[in-house]
């Protein structure tokens, strides 16, 4: 956690400082990571159900849309 105006080389960690604001960052950080794994199995999910090639699977797979 740095402030870019004042530290904009970020030399001086500001996480001791700020634990108030860490924990909502970790809160909206778990929450996005969260959603993105319920929308990566709803659209694995899908593509299973689709009729998809297997080179279109691998495709998917490859660019890390489905598992």
């Amino acid at each position: 956690l740095y402030d870019l105006s004042n530290d904009p080389y970020e030399v001086h960690n500001l996480i001791r400082d700020h634990p108030a604001t860490v924990a909502q960052l970790r809160g909206m950080l778990d929450h996005f990571v969260n959603e993105a794994a319920q929308q990566r199995d709803a659209l694995t999910a899908l593509a299973e159900d689709a009729a998809l090639t297997p080179q279109m699977l691998e495709h998917l797979r490859a660019l890390g849309y489905i598992e």
